[in-house]
């Protein structure tokens, strides 16, 4: 399939977009518990398998860069992600030089059953804004439900940060 295409999926119950970046598809619907695709070769059935003729599926999403509605510089502490997740999950957490923090979460039971992870920061991402990412590997299936951030807002108390993620 073209991999010039990006097919966004907006849940309108919770307005959640997903993105599919290497579906050639022009338009996609969800029909009973089916995820359906379409293009011009006809209609395709997404599953929840995690593999794609036998690659794995990546599946990351980004957020930031943010200030956390606070102006100084700041330091992630740590980070509490919440969700379902049935093998492994890569947090990078960077600031505004580039520097990269990351840590792998593993499911502790290999079915999706809600979890919580804490994910330590490090003095050395800091910055004024601050950026999350969240990656599956070797096609883990994952939900993320929330996801909190405790900031050192430096000049100031330290501040925690909720950062509300819902969807798939």
């Amino acid at each position: 399939m073209a991999d010039d295409r990006l097919t966004l999926c907006v849940g309108l119950r919770k307005l959640v977009v997903s993105q599919f970046g290497e579906y050639n598809f022009n338009s996609m619907c969800k029909f009973g518990n089916k995820l359906l695709g379409a293009n011009e070769d006809g209609m395709f059935e997404l599953d929840a398998a995690d593999k794609d003729s036998g690659v794995d599926i990546s599946s990351h999403f980004v957020l930031g860069p943010t200030d956390f509605g606070a102006e100084n510089e700041k330091r992630i502490r740590s980070i509490y992600v919440s969700g379902r997740l049935d093998g492994r999950l890569r947090v990078e957490m960077s600031g505004d030089e580039g520097e990269v923090v990351s840590q792998e979460l593993l499911a502790t039971e290999k079915e999706l059953r809600l979890t919580h992870h804490k994910v330590s920061g490090g003095r050395d991402i800091r910055g004024k804004y601050l950026k999350l990412k969240v990656s599956n590997l070797f096609g883990s299936d994952f939900t993320i439900s929330n996801i909190n951030a405790v900031l050192v807002v430096l000049g100031q108390q330290t501040k925690e940060a909720s950062v509300i993620v819902t969807g798939k």
